[in-house]
């Protein structure tokens, strides 16, 4: 008979996890419990936000952070980065100088043999870097300069993507110019959009009478191919 009571959710895997990486100091522990509500959605909400108010008043908050997120390795991008979102949350500017250099830390090679590949991970860990120094800054004008050192450094181009959309949504669009190449000013038109703006519009009974029915058979076939990936083939 299965015991329901040894099994874990991921909530409790990414808890575990976490108490392994961390110091037992009570800082380290304070930083767990932040990483374990991050994806407790609106439920650990009350809880994270008192997690955050006692680690900003931690002195040695970036130094264990720092300590456990070199423990993590590469091996579980998913904990790093939530480690960087729980981080992002306390808003704490004394953070920003490690944000920048785990954003400019070097990218592994990409794979071409695989689909989703460690390069592909990486990414998103740095990306999540560059947002948690955008809202520091949003609260902190002064943290913008890394923002705008990431720039400047010009890494790999969904990063500099990314620096570029935060320095923008600062108002530092005229400070970014002048260190982007002419060949990258397109990105200056990129920001992040608002949910409201992704609302689609509801169809109306009034609006099917206008449109055009589907073919019964389209491309001549009545089931959909899916490719498959060249990875796969292998």
């Amino acid at each position: 008979m299965e015991d329901n009571g040894s099994k874990k959710s991921p909530d409790d895997k990414l808890t575990q996890r976490t108490v392994e990486a961390a110091e037992t100091s009570p800082t380290g522990w304070l930083i767990q419990q932040s990483v374990a509500t991050v994806h407790q959605g609106d439920e650990g909400a009350a809880v994270r936000r008192r997690l955050d108010e006692l680690l900003h008043s931690r002195a040695d908050l970036v130094d264990e952070t720092r300590v456990m997120f070199g423990r993590l390795g590469r091996n579980d991008p998913m904990l790093r980065w939530t480690v960087l979102y729980a981080l992002s949350e306390v808003l704490d500017e004394r953070a920003a100088e490690f944000l920048a250099g785990v954003a400019l830390s070097p990218l592994p090679d990409d794979d071409p043999r695989a689909c989703e590949t460690v390069r592909d991970s990486e990414v998103l860990v740095h990306t999540m870097a560059i947002e948690a120094l955008r809202r520091i800054a949003s609260r902190v004008p002064d943290v913008s300069k890394y923002l705008l050192q990431i720039v400047s450094a010009q890494p790999a181009q969904p990063l500099l993507v990314e620096a570029v959309k935060a320095c923008r949504s600062l108002g530092l669009a005229d400070a970014v110019k002048s260190r982007l190449a002419g060949e990258s000013y397109w990105m200056l038109d990129l920001r992040q959009a608002a949910p409201t703006e992704l609302a689609v519009k509801v169809e109306r009974r009034d609006d099917r009478k206008a449109m055009p029915s589907a073919p019964r058979k389209p491309f001549g076939t009545s089931k959909p191919k899916i490719g498959r990936c060249s990875c796969e083939e292998r």
